[in-house]
């Protein structure tokens, strides 16, 4: 007998299966991250003289070179520096990235890349560490599992291939809840700021602050933007900082809307017309698809503000309307890419602990695993082949492209913030009482 009272067999019993899935599951998981990343590794090089970090660094050079990035043809300045800009000849991201690149360019191109791509990494891995560690309910075994599953999110992949700066995103949304949670207001406001004059499509969390009544980081959101703007004037001058304004008319073009990696919602039922009716729409074929894909946005919108409101008070456990806001953030944005969705990693570690301690719906559940499983579907099928299709682009697994999996984690994170906490109050016990005789077992080697 142990101290506890407990038979030492059933402590023994319950360490079996822990030992089990260790050797089950980590094991197989982690081997893959390894081999993950080795490919990632030897690919990179390949990289570096693309989209998007080639964008980014002849934007950036443009700018310190005294030109106007945002109406200047870029190839010139590109080629010199064995970059290939392909149909996006001009800056597409807001001038305080643009502003904040520019120390990149003070390294060779490819050392840039390398540099840059670091970063990324380091961001990606420091959120979501930080995720695990603030994130109760979950054990050892658990964070090991769901951290693998993360980075093997095809998202994740994308991201560092196309060179891309979501990841940054990631860790300043997990630093900014992480402040709201712990009343540091200002920091979080203030952050928020920080994102959105970064990459713009952040600002919509504004509407989550006021919502919530979360007056004071609303508050210093408005304070930073402000400050910060007026810096970005400063430095990078305000007609170069204004022609911005242009970027959108770069970001929507057709024949970018039309690629299946496109998740916006608005492209993703833009495509949908394209499919049905033809790419050379009529006049009034053509105001009925762009009227279709406002409503859907307004549609969504709406869903979200219900959603908030309908709490029963302004608190918002385990973030989950804060991860709404920010997935209902990437549809309605104009142009959203399926690399946006490593931004997803906050609501897969706060779902994961909810369920594994019966705070969440099954079909929550259920729908998050099926929108991971599509990332999947379309990476394997669609994006790894996708010069083969676009041989025949009015197929419609290339209309409909990668906008199941941004559909599928909107629904998921629309149930989770709304289904009642515990759909299921027997899994509820057990995992208390799993919870129990594991703090009985440590009680009793002790």
């Amino acid at each position: 007998m142990s101290r506890s009272g407990e038979p030492e067999t059933s402590v023994q019993e319950s360490a079996r299966p822990s030992l089990l899935l260790r050797a089950a599951m980590l094991v197989p998981l982690w081997a893959a991250v390894v081999i993950g990343v080795l490919i990632m590794i030897a690919a990179l090089p390949g990289r570096a003289s693309k989209w998007d970090y080639s964008i980014y660094y002849s934007s950036a050079l443009a700018l310190r070179e005294g030109m106007n990035p945002y109406t200047t043809d870029l190839t010139p300045l590109a080629r010199s520096r064995g970059f290939d800009l392909g149909k996006i000849n001009h800056a597409t991201d807001p001038p305080t990235f643009v502003m904040c690149f520019v120390p990149l360019t003070l390294l060779a191109p490819r050392r840039g890349f390398y540099v840059w791509t670091a970063i990324n990494a380091l961001s990606f891995l420091l959120a979501l560490i930080l995720l695990l560690r603030w994130t109760p309910g979950l054990g050892g075994d658990a964070r090991l599992a769901i951290a693998a599953i993360a980075i093997l999110f095809p998202p994740v992949i994308e991201h560092l291939a196309w060179g891309q700066n979501k990841m940054l995103v990631l860790l300043m949304f997990v630093l900014m809840l992480r402040w709201m949670e712990r009343g540091r207001d200002a920091a979080a406001g203030l952050m928020l700021a920080f994102a959105t004059l970064l990459r713009a499509f952040p600002f919509l969390l504004v509407g989550y602050l006021l919502l919530m009544k979360r007056w004071r980081v609303f508050a210093y959101t408005m304070a930073g933007l402000a400050g910060g703007g007026l810096v970005t004037l400063a430095l990078v001058g305000v007609g170069r900082s204004f022609s911005f304004l242009l970027a959108p008319g770069y970001l929507t073009r057709q024949w970018a809307q039309a690629l299946p990696g496109n998740i916006a919602l608005g492209t993703s039922v833009s495509r949908m017309f394209w499919y049905f009716f033809g790419v050379h729409l009529g006049v009034i074929l053509d105001w009925t698809r762009r009227a279709a894909a406002w409503a859907a946005e307004l549609a969504l919108l709406a869903l979200t503000v219900k959603a908030t409101v309908a709490r029963p008070s302004n608190e918002d456990p385990d973030g989950r309307l804060f991860a709404l806001w920010i997935m209902a953030a990437i549809l309605i944005s104009p142009t959203s890419w399926f690399y946006y969705l490593v931004l997803l990693a906050i609501p897969m570690v706060k779902l994961s602990a909810a369920a594994a301690n019966g705070r969440a719906s099954r079909r929550a559940l259920w729908a998050g695993v099926a929108s991971y499983l599509a990332a999947w579907l379309y990476f394997a099928a669609v994006d790894m082949h996708s010069q083969q299709l676009a041989l025949h682009p009015n197929t419609l697994v290339w209309r409909v492209g990668a906008s199941p999996v941004g559909l599928l984690a909107y629904l998921s994170l629309y149930w989770f913030a709304t289904d009642p906490g515990s759909a299921d109050p027997e899994r509820a016990r057990r995992a208390a009482s799993i919870g129990q005789l594991r703090t009985r077992a440590a009680a009793g080697r002790s």
